[in-house]
């Protein structure tokens, strides 16, 4: 199985059907970990400009693209950009 794979100690497997998908709920669990453990300086979000990171509300804030910011209103100060490697 997958999880017999995985390096030790993971003992759990998540699927998801997308890369939206995936990327949201990586985030609400990093994100609810670091509230559990009240480090709200461990919640930012590092992301490359450009990146496709897929298109719910959390990955279009990570792409850093404009054309998924405009018109929405979308800011999210959590998010740190880096520049797109090439």
């Amino acid at each position: 199985s997958l999880i017999e794979m995985a390096p030790k100690p993971m003992c759990k497997v998540l699927f998801a059907n997308s890369r939206s998908e995936s990327n949201n709920t990586t985030v609400k669990l990093k994100w609810y970990y670091q509230t559990a453990l009240e480090r709200s300086e461990k919640k930012i979000i590092k992301s490359r400009h450009r990146g496709y990171h897929g298109v719910s509300l959390m990955p279009c804030l990570m792409m850093g693209m404009d054309y998924a910011h405009m018109g929405f209103g979308l800011q999210w100060l959590m998010i740190l950009h880096t520049d797109n490697p090439s």
